[in-house]
């Protein structure tokens, strides 16, 4: 991936999680998500060491993992909701909750499942 774009951060030359230099782009979701990930830009910059090569690199530890598919649906569904205001819809009849719940719902018809 030479010129990576991401939702989550756009200090990609950096480990999102202790800013050392980048090693790896990774898919914040993977597997047969990937693919979407990819369109939607939900990358994460990491060092090998917090990719895979610790009990604590994103590969190897569960509350990590979990972590960053969380943070991947917030990004995305700031997204989709700074996309809805920036086309010109008209948000204001709709409470906060709604806005939510609609870009989780939207999310989840894209991703197949919530990940908050």
């Amino acid at each position: 991936m030479t010129n990576p774009k991401s939702i989550i951060t756009k200090w990609l030359d950096y480990c999102f999680i202790c800013g050392k230099p980048r090693e790896h782009i990774h898919h914040a979701l993977y597997g047969p998500k990937r693919k979407l990930a990819d369109e939607d830009h939900l990358l994460l910059p990491l060092c090998q060491y917090h990719h895979e090569d610790s009990k604590n690199g994103i590969h190897n530890n569960a509350g990590m993992k979990t972590l960053s598919q969380a943070l991947a649906q917030a990004c995305w569904q700031r997204q989709y909701l700074a996309e809805k205001l920036a086309s010109g819809e008209n948000l204001g009849h709709q409470s906060q909750e709604d806005w939510l719940k609609e870009s989780a719902d939207a999310f989840k018809d894209r991703y197949g499942e919530y990940y908050m």
